[in-house]
């Protein structure tokens, strides 16, 4: 099945958004039907999504 994700994207400073900070996502992992989603952000960093 397919896969398909919405991020919202706040910025308290209402400063001009640069090009890096509009793609903070650079993978998305979803090995199938299962409950969860890993995704791994532009920084380095990662979260496991779990939809239980």
């Amino acid at each position: 099945p397919a896969l398909y994700a919405t991020l919202l994207l706040w910025k308290k400073s209402g400063t001009a958004w640069t090009d890096a900070e509009l793609l903070p996502v650079t993978k998305l992992a979803y090995p199938g039907p299962t409950t969860s989603v890993q995704v791994q952000f532009a920084d380095g960093s990662q979260r496991n999504i779990n939809f239980n």
